[in-house]
């Protein structure tokens, strides 16, 4: 994440004094992990290394796969046991075609909102 205003080591210090512990909010970290699957097909551990390089910080793997589950019992995200390379069998999540339109309307909405942010 960039702060527009400060370097970054002051914006990582005003967030922690905020409580605030991670880049990515909490209620838009979903939406993160849906664009990530639109790209490709991924392992959950793949989707939270992602997450990590994107926002500079560790997101919790548990918060990635409780995510997951939510979507998946949505219908907006699909899994499939896979075998590569002969290791153990792991779990690969894709988007799914109404992931895709929820995903399309979850970033209009977000657009919408920082278009009424810019107003105030």
């Amino acid at each position: 994440m960039i702060c527009l205003l400060c370097n970054k080591e002051t914006y990582v210090k005003i967030l922690r004094k905020l409580g605030i512990k991670y880049s990515i909010p909490p209620p838009i970290l979903p939406i993160f992990i849906l664009k990530l699957l639109s790209k490709r097909p991924m392992h959950g551990y793949q989707i939270t290394e992602e997450l990590a390089k994107l926002a500079d910080t560790k997101i919790p793997r548990q918060i990635v796969y409780f995510i997951l589950k939510k979507y998946e019992n949505a219908g907006v995200v699909k899994s499939t046991w896979v075998v590569e390379d002969e290791s153990k069998p792991k779990k690969k999540y894709f988007i799914t075609e109404e992931g895709k339109s929820f995903l399309k309307n979850r970033i209009e909405h977000l657009k919408r909102l920082i278009s009424l942010l810019e107003e105030i």
